[in-house]
């Protein structure tokens, strides 16, 4: 069976709702949440569900999380640069990693720039200054991931939630947090 392609909202559906199960009646329970979902939220509600919960890599579950995970900053405080650079790794973390394939980060970070050109959201004079930006990016530090990967990705982004709790660094403040996985 190939894998096709599939709509944010099926994806938002799929990764939220479902298993990975690969079956007509899977599907089928697929497109019914999609249309339930596309009901209830416009596409702005569903985008934002999307960014929320997709991989971005470098340990990042979530916009927010691969902001302060690449760049050690929130979104709103991210540059046009390093905006684009985000936009860019969905598609794939991996390849596209500025950590581990700077060119190949910054050819796509290019492309998001274009689109943006080309969507009228920027000015060429903005992507150019942008694509030309050095930015800094930090590696995650797996130092206390193991096991349960994913749990602490979860464990990362409840914490930064909590405003009180944003200024501290997970990774360097030396705090301990208990949770029901050792």
């Amino acid at each position: 069976m190939r894998q096709g392609g599939s709509t944010i909202t099926q994806q938002v559906v799929k990764n939220l709702l479902l298993t990975s199960e690969r079956s007509l009646r899977r599907k089928a329970k697929e497109a019914i949440l999609s249309y339930q979902l596309e009901k209830r939220l416009n596409k702005d509600g569903i985008f934002e569900l999307y960014l929320n919960q997709i991989f971005f890599g470098n340990g990042a579950y979530g916009i927010k999380s691969a902001a302060r995970s690449y760049f050690h900053k929130e979104l709103a405080e991210l540059t046009l640069a390093e905006a684009a650079l985000l936009a860019g790794l969905p598609k794939a973390p991996s390849k596209y990693s500025p950590l581990t394939n700077l060119p190949a980060a910054k050819k796509r970070q290019g492309y998001v720039l274009d689109q943006m050109v080309k969507a009228q959201f920027i000015t060429i004079e903005e992507a150019a200054q942008a694509l030309a930006e050095e930015v800094k990016v930090y590696p995650f530090n797996a130092q206390n991931v193991y096991a349960a990967p994913y749990y602490v990705g979860e464990i990362r982004r409840v914490f930064y939630e909590h405003a009180a709790w944003r200024s501290l660094d997970l990774d360097s403040d030396g705090l301990i947090i208990h949770t029901a996985v050792d």
